[in-house]
């Protein structure tokens, strides 16, 4: 079942007060390869995890896959049990990932490390799993042929 979370991240702004660039919101694939199920994933702007939502229903088992699409720095956390029943471990990317708009990322979750690559844009349309995030209206991410709605940018 496809489910579309929404998720507030602040957007990055041109440095010269220009408008804000045009093309695809970047997506990113996050696989948990770890050993453990994921018990919390939270994506935040700010260092700290705390104000942020975990955006996992249920834990996210190993293989598990979910779809975030956002701009701007991101930080990423992830929690597990240290053992069966014990305490939570939480593991924070070292520094944010630079977002940017016609990008695409796949990130692999091990057991206390994060591994960033460059990835496949992947179109919420052909995407089964947990959907994180706004990928933005279709005319940005379908193909002219694929659409009947037009951007501005494409049809100014």
């Amino acid at each position: 079942m496809k489910k579309l979370l929404p998720l507030i991240l602040v957007m990055v702004s041109c440095a010269d007060g220009g408008i804000e660039p045009t093309g695809r919101i970047a997506s990113m694939l996050i696989t948990n390869k770890s050993q453990y199920a994921l018990v919390d994933l939270r994506m935040h702007v700010a260092e700290s995890y705390a104000t942020s939502a975990n955006v996992l229903s249920e834990p996210m088992d190993l293989n598990d896959e979910l779809l975030f699409y956002g701009t701007g720095s991101v930080n990423f956390t992830f929690m597990r049990e240290k053992y069966a029943m014990g305490p939570i471990l939480a593991f924070t990317t070292a520094e944010p990932v630079a977002m940017t708009r016609n990008q695409a990322f796949d990130m692999i979750l091990f057991d206390e490390s994060f591994r960033v690559e460059t990835g496949t844009y992947v179109r919420p349309d052909r995407y089964d799993g947990l959907i994180v995030g706004d990928p933005g209206p279709a005319c940005e991410w379908l193909p002219p042929a694929e659409t009947s709605t037009t951007c501005k940018e494409r049809n100014p």
